[in-house]
């Protein structure tokens, strides 16, 4: 593991655990499909 994955791999926690967790309170967003949503994880993490 080199320093830049460990970096993604906190980006992606923070993203699914502090945003995603208090978006997936709104009735719109729990309609969002899991693959959307990994996808999405795996892009933000990375692009920060």
């Amino acid at each position: 593991m080199t320093f830049s994955d460990a970096l993604t791999a906190v980006r992606r926690w923070l993203w699914d655990e502090g945003v995603f967790s208090q978006a997936f309170e709104d009735v719109e967003m729990k309609k969002l499909p899991p693959p959307v949503r990994e996808f999405l994880l795996s892009r933000l993490a990375m692009a920060a």
